[in-house]
């Protein structure tokens, strides 16, 4: 029995084909496309189809096409997508869910971080220790709006010690949802009165970091999730 396959509309060529040249670096970052009419003639199209696919092209976020100006060849940034997709509840995440996750890619790039060069990770180790400093300090003088903004760049560097470009990107999309939750469990944890036992928390994972003790860090991470 034969299959028909899909055909693929000129306006999906000619967006596949404009990817294409700005994947490769035809086009890079800020640069300018040509005309309408011009595109067009490139690929035997009319204006329509070429219009339709640039308009394509904004909506992924490869484009942004300024009024009277034309398109130019803008940053992807996939924490976009997932931002605009938690506003309108898309995702429901739980807190649960979004501990979970968190504690997944922390571990993940601690399994990683260990194969890093040593320069590094020592780089990466006292920047984490210094915001343990600084967190500490900062409850020390009930400044608990400083210490949620410490907190959330410390597990934002947990979340990137990786050094994998695909989990870094993860990291850096789903920042925001991540920061929402790290913001309401610190506050909390500082209602419950438990204070040195977060600060103890995050000196704990530094140690386990220095040590490259990773089995230690797991087993911390899952006692973290036992409160849900």
């Amino acid at each position: 029995m034969n299959k028909k396959l899909p055909k693929i509309s000129r306006v999906d060529q000619v967006y596949s084909a404009l990817v294409t040249s700005i994947i490769k670096g035809e086009w890079t970052l800020g640069d300018k496309l040509p005309a309408e009419a011009e595109i067009a003639e490139m690929y035997g199209v009319n204006k329509l189809t070429v219009r339709m696919a640039l308009q394509k092209l904004n909506v992924v976020g490869l484009l942004e096409t300024r009024v009277g100006e034309g398109s130019y060849v803008k940053q992807f940034n996939l924490a976009d997508y997932f931002f605009e997709i938690n506003n309108i509840n898309l995702l429901s995440n739980t807190q649960e869910e979004i501990a979970q996750f968190r504690s997944v890619m922390q571990i993940g790039s601690v399994l990683l971080f260990q194969k890093q060069p040593k320069e590094w990770k020592q780089e990466k180790v006292q920047r984490l220790e210094e915001l343990c400093r600084q967190m500490r300090e900062s409850l020390e003088r009930d400044g608990v709006e400083e210490f949620q903004k410490l907190d959330q760049q410390f597990h934002s560097i947990m979340c990137k010690l990786s050094n994998n470009k695909m989990m870094v990107n993860i990291a850096q999309a789903t920042e925001q949802l991540v920061r929402e939750y790290t913001e309401k469990s610190a506050l909390r944890s500082l209602a419950a009165g438990r204070k040195e036992s977060m600060l103890a928390f995050h000196e704990f994972i530094v140690d386990c970091l220095k040590k490259e003790d990773v089995s230690a860090f797991i087993e911390q991470e899952y006692k973290s999730l036992q409160g849900f």
